[in-house]
């Protein structure tokens, strides 16, 4: 599993294939494991990346102080994710 540090946070995510960038994000409940089955089938044609949003597995949260815990939130943090990952567009 790779991690890469995104607006104060570790974003952990899996990673397979080469070529064009496909990211994959998950829902509510959810964490990058969802994508687990997709990722070689999809990783023969593109570079696939799957991140695991703040505050999702395997990051620990007690749940408490989820001032952090918004859409918006995780509209900057997929968005630094993206410009961090350095892949272009996605």
């Amino acid at each position: 599993m790779r991690v890469l540090h995104v607006n104060g946070h570790d974003m952990a995510y899996a990673e397979h294939g080469a070529g064009t960038p496909l990211l994959l994000l998950h829902g509510t409940l959810l964490d990058q494991r969802w994508w687990a089955p997709q990722m070689v089938p999809l990783g023969e044609r593109h570079r696939v990346v799957a991140p695991s949003l703040r505050h999702y597995w395997p990051a620990p949260w007690n749940g408490t102080g989820g001032g952090d815990f918004t859409i918006a939130q995780h509209v900057e943090d997929v968005a630094a994710f993206i410009e961090g990952l350095g892949a272009g567009p996605v």
